[in-house]
């Protein structure tokens, strides 16, 4: 069974400091620990508790380690620190939540134990037995007596039943799927856990690549692999999220004969179901000197595949001797990568096919100039085709039964066509479900919303249509496991909003401050953000009517950390409930560690910086800052790297917007070419003056906050998007992303979630 909680996190335990209890199991008998899983446990990464013992063993014995508890779901692994993998098992059988691994020493040495449970919020007594068989030692299978007629039966296989399953042969064909249909009724066998069951046997060939699927519209499907002496291969339970669909994949070890077990999750289900036996492609090859390259030094082999939609692609990489790094791009040039998954040298990810075409894969590495072997494998499975419509409202509900987003719930996916400079406006409205929306379009157009008013679950997201096309549109939910119903708009030439309200109100006034760094002390300096300060002060006095007196503005080395404060605390004491504050920063930005490590407001663990003139102010600093200021409405435009990481600390009450030129994780491209220090600096101020015009959606010559958001990120696209694109984006030793190496890394971050999305800025 493919790894997945403990591989990626036992080898780095390896001379970590963690405290492990001895276990000197001797040969051949077992040794037995009593422990308790608490929440004073050292934890895994999941926050799931742990013990660890160790083991000596000598190379070729078999280590057996069983791990019991009727209080937790057990989860066991073992590894050392010269293997590069550890074995690992959660549920031992059909029917079990113990666990069994066995492992036969490649080396003599010291092997670590971790004995964990699956669900982090477990707790509870636990029974570990050891058991270290020497090489040589293992029991010999009896010879079979040929005069024994009524010898007893073998013992039932893992996940058999007590009676025994009519088989249906499978014939598999190297050419083309071959599909089962089935039904699990009342009278079909039964599993010792009460499942119902059909069994299916196949002959498969040593090195044989084996895919099998298993779909229904009425069952939780569960899927069962037996070698031919009944030992458990693999098995699987949701594929992709989808209680509906179960997967397995397999390279055959041996000639001969595997059962597949096509059963169910709930014993009380019943229904029908299609298995459907396929194969995958696997490809073997080489990271080397004189591979092509990108950007930070990483070799990288590229494989192109041709996709149909509504296919399921499942990719994989194992390597050797280097951390594996996949990439896989779309036909309009989005991509999505993936690191690690489940251990420290393979990389998955599952992506589901929109649209036709031709697709790019890149087998690379974590880091640059790591070279090795490698198997890339490639198989396809049923995934779902995105319905088209024309526009209107849907009504549609999940049930359970769709796939599943990898960072969120179950989704429903739409297509729709649009005509270059139509306005779109799309809305998810749900009771039931806290909704999300994502869109992938022509021009590398990949956006997501989720809330859009203040105690709002529903989303919305408008944009002017930059490239005639076929846009691609996921409904889904912002957790996993949400059910209900849903009603989405789809407003394909929308040319009205609904009434806004102001955020100046009548006899309010506008208050900001401004700030721009160039000349930084030391090295580090940067062209045009002092410019940006004062070009955005000029357009809200000249537009917003904002009083030079109800203005500062801080340009290099007048914007210390104590003038900043300062400023935000004393234009920010004038405002009041029909006032609107507004902050500019351009200059500098920076990520630290967090002394304390995550907390609710910094998942990661880190705090973003303003770098000001001899000194930084934290997200942390900055959002204590705001709470002092008495606004109906605030505004925090910052145009620095890593910027998109103050949202979750700025924009945490009534009355506010954030704009930010990157992600939380993304450097920021400084816009020289414009003669600015930013893009948002520059698409900012544009809006207010020359572009004003285009910035207005429908034409009403009011400016709301859901048209300057989608201005500033159409603006992004055509201008920043439109360049020339490298092979892949890289990270920086710190984690950063550059977006100089792919320009469609870096994307303007609007959070409205504060205000209604039809607010009015400025009328004309």
């Amino acid at each position: 069974m493919t790894p997945f909680k403990t591989a990626a996190l036992l080898a780095a335990l390896m001379g970590a400091g963690w405290a492990a209890a001895p276990a000197s199991a001797q040969a051949d008998e077992p040794r037995v620990e009593r422990g308790a899983l608490t929440d004073d446990d050292d934890r895994l990464g999941d926050d799931s508790p742990f013990d660890m013992y160790t083991v000596e063993a000598q190379a070729g014995d078999t280590i057996v380690i069983e791990m019991a508890s009727d209080e937790v779901d057990t989860y066991v692994g073992i590894t050392a620190d010269f293997m590069d993998d550890a074995e690992e098992n959660d549920d031992a059988g059909e029917g079990t939540t113990n666990s069994r691994v066995e492992l036969v020493a490649p080396e003599d040495g010291e092997y670590q134990i971790i004995a964990t449970c699956y669900d982090p919020s477990d707790r509870g007594d636990y029974t570990l037995t050891i058991t270290v068989t020497p090489a040589g030692n293992a029991p010999m299978p009896e010879e079979e007596d040929e005069d024994m007629e009524d010898a007893a039966p073998e013992a039932p296989a893992p996940g058999a039943g007590a009676g025994e399953a009519p088989a249906v042969h499978v014939q598999l064909n190297a050419e083309e799927p071959r599909v089962e249909e089935g039904e699990l009724t009342d009278d079909s066998p039964q599993l010792d856990s009460g499942k119902p069951f059909d069994a299916y046997t196949f002959q498969a060939e040593a090195g044989q690549n084996i895919a099998i699927d298993m779909n229904s519209d009425d069952l939780d499907t569960y899927l069962v692999l037996l070698d031919a002496e009944g030992n458990l291969v693999d098995e699987n339970d949701d594929h992709n999220g989808s209680r509906r669909h179960s997967h397995i994949q397999f390279t055959a070890p041996e000639d001969g004969e595997y059962t597949v077990q096509a059963t169910c999750f709930d014993a009380d289900d019943r229904g029908v179901y299609t298995l459907t036996f396929g194969s995958f492609t696997a490809y073997s090859g080489e990271l080397a000197e004189g591979d092509p390259t990108l950007p930070n030094g990483e070799y990288v082999d590229w494989y192109d595949i041709e996709c149909e939609a509504g296919q399921l692609m499942l990719l994989e990489i194992s390597g050797e001797g280097f951390d594996t790094y996949l990439i896989f791009e779309d036909p309009m040039g989005s991509w999505e990568e993936n690191d690690d998954a489940g251990d420290t040298l393979t990389s998955r990810l599952e992506s589901n096919i929109f649209m036709p075409g031709t697709y790019r894969i890149g087998v690379t590495s974590f880091e640059g100039g790591e070279t090795g072997t490698y198997t890339l494998s490639i198989s396809t499975s049923e995934g779902y085709l995105a319905t088209p419509v024309e526009g209107g409202t849907i009504h549609a509900e999940f049930d359970g039964s769709e796939p599943v987003l990898t960072e969120h719930g179950y989704v429903h996916a739409y297509a729709f066509e649009a005509e270059q400079g139509n306005t779109v406006i799309i809305t998810m409205r749900s009771d039931d479900v806290d909704t999300v929306l994502k869109l992938k379009g022509p021009g590398e157009l990949n956006e997501m919303v989720d809330d859009f008013e203040p105690g709002s679950t529903d989303s919305q997201m408008a944009f002017r249509v930059s490239e005639s096309g076929t846009y691609y549109l996921s409904a889904t939910t912002f957790s996993g496991g949400e059910t209900g119903g849903y009603d989405l708009e789809l407003n394909l030439e929308a040319n009205k909003h609904e009434a806004g309200e102001w955020a100046v109100n009548e006899g309010g006034t506008v208050y900001g401050v401004f700030v721009g760094i160039n000349d930084y002390p030391g090295d580090g300096d940067l062209p045009y953000c002092d410019a940006d300060a004062t070009r955005t002060a000029r357009a809200f006095r000249r537009h917003f009517d904002m009083d030079r007196d109800h203005s500062v503005v801080l340009t290099n080395s007048e914007a210390t950390p104590e003038e900043i404060r300062k400023a935000i605390a004393e234009i920010g004491a004038m405002t009041g409930p029909d006032d609107m504050f507004v902050f500019f920063y351009s200059g500098h930005g920076d990520q630290v560690p967090r002394p304390s490590g995550p907390d609710v407001a910094d998942p990661d663990g880190n705090d973003e910086t303003l770098a000001a003139y001899g000194g930084d102010i934290s997200d942390d600093e900055f959002a204590a800052l705001l709470d002092e200021i008495h606004a109906g409405t605030t505004m925090v435009v910052i145009d620095a790297c890593f910027s998109g990481g103050f949202a979750k600390d700025v924009v945490t009450k009534p009355g506010r917007i954030g704009l930010f030129s990157s992600e939380g994780d993304c450097l920021s491209m400084v816009a020289e070419k414009y003669q600015a220090g930013g893009y948002l600096s520059l698409f900012f101020t544009e809006a207010f003056n020359k572009d004003k015009e285009a910035a207005d959606l429908n034409g009403d010559r009011m400016l709301t906050a859901h048209e300057l958001t989608f201005y500033l990120q159409s603006r992004f696209d055509d201008v920043v998007h439109s360049g020339p694109r490298g092979q892949a984006s890289r990270l920086y030793p710190n984690g950063a992303i550059d977006p100089g190496s792919n320009l469609g890394y870096q994307r303007i971050i609007s959070d409205r979630d504060g205000v209604s999305p039809h607010i009015i800025l400025l009328d004309w």
